[in-house]
């Protein structure tokens, strides 16, 4: 939304970084390029000290860029259960009037097996016009359960997927993503990803200054 110049505010750090860039629309520039700051720091203030009129609050605006960095961490297990499909695939067909269904095969024991259902259903029509009619077919595919050991660069290329799409989450937002690294370790099954980055954006948020003047940016 657009920023209101006569709402007494400061622009503070919502990360730690390196300067960058500081740009200034109004109030006093706390830092300069190529300082360290820490998350919370004070970069642009919107409190004046006039002298002679005493103390002036105003709009602490403008734009901080600095240069961040990010690690984030997964631990995800090597073993897993992969599914693995019998072959015995089935078509069940029914046809649906309204609220009832006419089934045209019998209750088997596939019901208690674990199984993918891939279920279709198309209207019947006659001489062009819908019928109050469905024909529906259900595809069951049989499957058996097995315990496997997933290869450690399938698995790191899964995690640091994972892990850039929650980055970008945090930083497109404010700026860009300008170099990353994936890297992992194994201890005993547990595979410790480590997605390492250094970003470029903007690290400055606007917080108000809560005081008893009127907002005019006057001392009273």
């Amino acid at each position: 939304k657009p920023l209101d110049r006569k709402i007494p505010c400061n622009l503070v750090a919502r990360r730690d970084g390196l300067v960058l860039r500081v740009q200034a629309l109004g109030g006093v520039p706390q830092v300069l390029k190529g300082m360290s700051v820490t998350e919370g720091q004070l970069l642009i203030s919107g409190v004046e000290d006039t002298g002679t009129f005493g103390t002036r609050f105003t709009a602490g605006l403008g734009s901080v860029e600095g240069r961040t960095w990010y690690t984030l961490t997964a631990n995800v297990p090597l073993t897993g259960t992969e599914k693995r499909y019998t072959g015995r695939e089935k078509r069940l067909h029914s046809v649906i009037f309204g609220s009832r269904r006419i089934k045209f095969f019998a209750n088997s024991s596939i019901d208690s097996v674990q199984c993918d259902k891939i279920t279709t259903r198309t209207p019947v029509s006659l001489l062009g016009m819908t019928l109050p009619v469905t024909w529906e077919t259900e595809t069951v595919r049989p499957y058996e359960t097995a315990e496997v050991t997933l290869p450690q660069q399938r698995r790191q290329e899964e995690t640091g997927a994972a892990l850039e799409a929650y980055l970008h989450s945090l930083v497109d937002p404010y700026g860009e993503v300008t170099a990353s690294q994936v890297t992992s370790r194994l201890r005993g099954d547990v595979l410790t990803v480590t997605l390492t980055a250094e970003c470029r954006e903007e690290i400055g948020k606007t917080v108000p200054i809560y005081t008893t003047n009127e907002p005019d940016g006057g001392s009273g």
